[in-house]
């Protein structure tokens, strides 16, 4: 672009030059002849033309290389327009093969579905024509099995002994001197002539009576407040030694609860002294345990020791608000106690703002110090219980179970045509996947216990409740639930942990024609002997006391087994209807406890 400057500066200056000729033509006439014969206009006149000559060609050559330069970026341009259309077609052929391969694909996926539709169907017909076939096999199947149930006898009579008369204990629980129990007046409607402070006939709810001579637990120091739901087991053998140098007749530790006890609505059945259990003007018998006590138990469940509890600062008061130990299940395990557990508040207050219930699994640790029993709860060792890493957790819960099955920890979680367990406590689930049990007033049955594990016969036994729903707040004005029915079940050892047998519902009384207690609750199960011949079922009796009572494992089983058939038989016939019931119950989350 300077060339083109430069001539176009000559050819202002020549410009310029002949307008001054001109302007001074006249005038100079003679000077301007001088100077054109001098030739210095025409000089001037020459690099003019040639200037412009110049300009031209200059013009012409930038006006081919701008053609030039649009033709070379036409050019890119329809190179990158061709390879993006190439893509664009290869896009395409692919886009067309894969629908191919994906026609095709359907094509035999449909064949499949329909071949596996007509098998199905057809696997359908011949089970709907083996249903059919099988129905008339198994009634009389179900005939001549209940015909040889009925000629053993076993399930003949609503009531059966399960109990020898038990042994006797020095302390006796303070009673009133005799039974009275308020007339019931049905016209005013304001009592139920089946139910009053003795509690209810089995009968009214189909259920079978268990008469039992229990032990009752008592102690001096624990007979003035409530003292129930005992958890039993026999005493590890690796603290044998220790504590039987200061307590020689030592066979069971138990745990016991306290709270929330109801001895005071039962007036004619317990007499206990005044106490008050909060705040400062407390009882000064309280025992150290509050919430709940660990027991030294002889062989005849009679109490040696009440063991002084020490609190862990960290465990008991975390973000101040006391927690002690309720609904305690205990376990040995390889020598040592584990213990299931709710920590509830202190102070009772449940619903207390910040309160959150817990419930963990911790290590029971008994140990004599200054000739005493001391006692305390600590979080399960990793290297000792490497499954228990996650030991406790924020949860209203209760109802646990936990056993060992081939030298593993596992947790029962729910009960129904299999048990559900898993090997850690999280995470929980708020619905069972499997079909839950419905027991006589339609809820389903929750466990009880810590299982018992009968190794020689494959399987463990289980105790389910429910109870009565509809009458909570009439009956008695009991504060929590009353008229509870139980079930002895057996689940097989190997997963998936099938149900095997469940035993009609059942209550315990301690006399033939008695009625069995308004509130029991089973709270353990423990081997009598190390024969394994009797089973210690322990129960709370109107969140007041404490009953065991020594079963033998035959009579469990026959119950169980034997006068289960018809339950057994009937849920089997009836398989469409109690299954619908059942996923409909689980669809609608019908868990209450």
């Amino acid at each position: 672009m300077g060339s083109i400057t430069m001539i176009r500066f000559l050819l202002f200056a020549a410009a310029a030059a002949r307008a001054a000729a001109r302007a001074s033509e006249g005038a100079q006439k003679s000077d301007a002849q001088r100077a054109w014969g001098s030739g210095d206009v025409r000089l001037i006149e020459r690099m003019a033309r040639a200037a412009e000559d110049a300009l031209a060609v200059v013009e012409e050559t930038e006006r081919k290389h701008r053609h030039e330069t649009a033709v070379d970026e036409a050019l890119e341009a329809s190179e990158l327009v061709e390879r993006q259309s190439r893509r664009a077609h290869r896009a395409a052929y692919e886009a067309r093969m894969t629908a191919k391969h994906i026609a095709f694909g359907a094509d035999d996926a449909r064949g499949r579905m329909s071949a596996a539709a007509d098998s199905a169907m057809t696997h359908a017909v011949e089970a709907a024509a083996a249903a059919r076939e099988a129905k008339p096999l198994g009634a009389e199947a179900s005939r001549l099995a209940k015909e040889a149930i009925a000629r053993t006898g076993i399930c003949s009579s609503s009531e059966r002994n399960v109990s020898s008369v038990a042994g006797t204990c020095s302390a006796q629980r303070p009673r009133p001197q005799g039974v009275e129990v308020e007339k019931c007046d049905e016209d005013k409607g304001t009592c139920y002539p089946d139910w009053n402070e003795l509690g209810f006939y089995a009968k009214r709810f189909k259920a079978q009576t268990l008469i039992s001579k229990g032990v009752r637990l008592s102690h001096l120091n624990i007979d003035h407040l409530a003292a129930f739901n005992p958890s039993l087991v026999e005493l590890p053998g690796r603290l044998r030694k220790e504590i039987r140098r200061q307590y020689p007749q030592a066979y069971y530790v138990a745990s016991v609860r306290h709270s929330w006890g109801q001895c005071q609505r039962f007036k004619s059945l317990y007499k206990l002294a005044p106490y008050v259990i909060y705040g400062k003007y407390k009882s000064t018998a309280e025992v150290p345990g509050r919430h709940s006590s660990v027991v030294l138990l002889d062989r005849n469940f009679c109490v040696l020791e009440i063991a002084q509890q020490d609190f862990v600062e960290e465990l008991e008061r975390p973000n101040s608000v006391g927690w002690l130990a309720e609904d305690v299940k205990l376990l040995e395990h390889n020598g040592r106690l584990l213990a299931t557990l709710v920590m509830s508040s202190e102070s009772g207050k449940y619903f207390q703002a910040g309160f959150e219930q817990r419930f963990g699994v911790f290590e029971l640790i008994l140990e004599i110090r200054d000739e005493k029993l001391h006692a305390w709860y600590a979080p399960p060792s990793h290297e000792v219980f490497p499954s228990l890493s996650n030991y406790s957790t924020a949860s209203q819960i209760r109802n646990l179970g936990l056993l060992v099955l081939d030298g593993r920890l596992q947790f029962l979680t729910f009960l129904g045509l299999q048990a559900e367990l898993q090997p850690t406590l999280l995470p929980l689930s708020d619905l069972p996947s499997t079909l839950p049990l419905l027991g006589h007033f339609g809820k389903w049955l929750h466990n009880n216990v810590n299982p018992l594990v009968i190794e020689e016969r494959g399987m463990f036994l289980v105790v389910g409740h429910e109870h009565e729903h509809a009458m909570k707040d009439k009956i008695f004005q009991t504060t929590s639930w009353h008229t509870y029915l139980h079930y002895f079940m057996l689940f097989n050892t190997t997963a998936p942990y099938n149900l095997l047998s469940r035993s009609p519902a059942f209550c315990f009384s301690d006399q033939k024609g008695g009625k069995c207690d308004l509130i029991q609750f089973v709270s353990s199960l423990t081997w009598a002997s190390p024969q394994r011949d009797s089973v210690v079922v322990s129960y709370g009796v109107n969140d007041c006391e404490a009953s065991f009572a020594s079963i033998p494992l035959r009579t469990i089983l026959e119950f169980t087994i034997g006068c289960g058939l018809d339950w057994r038989l009937e849920a089997a016939q009836n398989y469409a209807s109690h299954s619908f019931q059942l996923q409909a119950q689980v669809a609608l989350g019908e868990n209450a406890i």
